[in-house]
């Protein structure tokens, strides 16, 4: 069975007259188009809330200001957003995008995320959020979403295919194994030979499969320019924090090396004098009188150094932490999607 993107925004309107909101999560493989088939989901969305002329939310004509006031990198910047978020609106949340954040701390972004999931009632909001890991979405997070778009390749060609599971009604059901993953799990534990595909087809939950194409490369061009790119720059400073570069890391050895070297040849330390400094405030022996002299031998060896080392030609901290200015991007009309965009 197939089921178009336009019925699915249309539940999801319809859901929302009800005082209900909607959560949709995407799951698939890096490079699979979850990116796309959440924008798939959003266009015809988008479209039919300008034309509800009894909606609690007026949507703009552009994307710069959705992606702006929508878009999240994580569960944690989304409980930012939520307050000047309208009622019946949608948030985007590509968690792939930002996987060095939540992997690290796992346990905070679970929590985090039930705490959204636990908003977006109050608001009507669709949410459409996107993961490459089953391992973010613990049974809390599964059992309030409504429906998964599992899409078990990735592209090939022009298409792809997302198969659609839809959560149990049944509330001890969906608590004890939401969209019947368990099963799925156990499926293709049994054996290694059998396909995602055919393990999926044998699910009660599912309920269709959709085909989907790229995306629009304008559009994409300026999600990329004001989504992603934004996004790198904080992770790289994140990670920064959390490791120096090679080249911080040459400078930092070379520093320990002429200290100890001059420690030695100048001041006349013995090795039992190096290794009681190299004693940590736990009682830790950092190097021993063997590890010291091999240090030694090595600097004897290496007097000659990189002028560039040396004079510490490399990026300062103002140049690490400098903004990379943005691509200008004209931005661009939701109407001016092509037809072909929304199979």
């Amino acid at each position: 069975m197939k089921i178009g993107f336009e019925n699915l925004a249309k539940i999801v309107i319809a859901r929302q007259k009800k005082e209900k909101d909607t959560v949709f999560i995407i799951y698939g493989r890096p490079r699979s188009g979850k990116t796309t088939l959440g924008f798939k989901f959003l266009i015809p969305f988008l479209r039919l809330k300008r034309k509800q002329e009894d909606s609690m939310w007026k949507v703009g004509n552009t994307w710069k200001r959705l992606f702006r006031d929508h878009f999240a990198d994580s569960a944690e910047d989304f409980l930012k957003k939520f307050k000047n978020l309208p009622y019946e609106s949608f948030i985007y949340i590509d968690e792939g995008a930002d996987v060095l954040n939540w992997h690290d701390q796992l346990t905070k972004e679970q929590t985090d995320l039930i705490t959204l999931l636990q908003k977006t009632g109050e608001k009507r909001i669709f949410t459409i959020f996107i993961t490459p890991s089953l391992s973010l979405l613990n049974k809390e997070i599964l059992r309030r979403a409504h429906y998964m778009f599992i899409i078990p390749k990735e592209v090939s060609g022009n298409n792809n295919i997302a198969y659609i599971l839809r959560n149990w009604d049944d509330p001890i059901r969906a608590e004890e194994d939401s969209f019947q993953l368990s099963v799925l799990k156990k499926t293709l534990q049994k054996s290694s030979r059998i396909p995602l595909e055919d393990a999926i087809l044998k699910l009660e939950t599912l309920k269709g499969a959709m085909k989907f194409r790229p995306l629009n490369k304008k559009l994409y061009n300026i999600y990329r320019n004001y989504v992603k790119l934004p996004l790198l720059l904080k992770s790289e400073r994140r990670t920064s924090k959390k490791y120096v570069s090679y080249f911080k890391y040459q400078r930092i050895e070379h520093l320990y090396q002429t200290l100890l070297y001059n420690l030695y040849t100048k001041d006349d330390k013995s090795l039992a004098q190096l290794e009681r400094l190299h004693i940590d405030k736990f009682g830790n022996n950092l190097a021993t009188k063997e590890t010291i002299k091999k240090y030694l031998n090595k600097i004897s060896n290496q007097i000659m150094v990189d002028k560039e080392i040396v004079e510490g030609d490399l990026l300062s901290d103002d140049q690490e932490n400098e903004e990379v200015e943005q691509p200008k991007t004209e931005d661009m009309s939701i109407d001016e999607i092509d037809e072909d965009e929304e199979e």
